[in-house]
């Protein structure tokens, strides 16, 4: 396991100065109690690391330790998720885990418990296309009265 000690943390991100390799998106585990975080940039002797967790107490010289996985959690008998954050805190990743790998494996669809069917066409779909061009002017229009009034 890779090893770094923490040199600056201000609320949920650290840097942390590092000799050992480390991979973005790598579970971390950080101070004494091994909170739950990820590496979020590498450098060349330093990462920088979101914790997930209340981070009060964490200090200079800290461990923060790697776990060569990718961050994910159990969601239920069969599902994983990988979690990934854009910065806006939005999970990007959904993974079906032992599902998938069955498929990928030849199962059958229907022997999976997951309902598969053929695509089919959104209602209204033919008018998405027209949406922002029909409400662009609503939101142009919004902004402008609200300039006016509460400027």
């Amino acid at each position: 396991m890779s090893e770094a000690r923490i040199r600056w943390i201000s609320g949920p991100v650290l840097r942390a100065g590092t000799s050992d390799p480390f991979h973005v998106h790598e579970a971390i585990g950080v101070g004494a109690d091994a909170l739950l975080g990820e590496i979020v940039q590498l450098g060349a002797d330093e990462i920088v690391a979101q914790v997930y967790e209340d981070t009060t107490g964490l200090k200079p010289g800290d461990a923060v330790t790697g776990t060569g996985q990718a961050l994910s959690a159990k969601l239920g008998p069969g599902l994983l998720a990988g979690i990934a954050c854009n910065g806006r805190g939005i999970a990007m990743t959904t993974m079906l885990g032992r599902v998938l790998a069955d498929w990928a494996k030849g199962a059958a669809l229907a022997d999976l418990p997951v309902p598969s069917g053929p695509p089919a066409p959104l209602r209204l779909h033919g008018l998405a296309r027209f949406a922002p061009n029909a409400l662009l002017p609503l939101g142009m229009l919004r902004d402008a009265m609200e300039a006016r009034f509460d400027g």
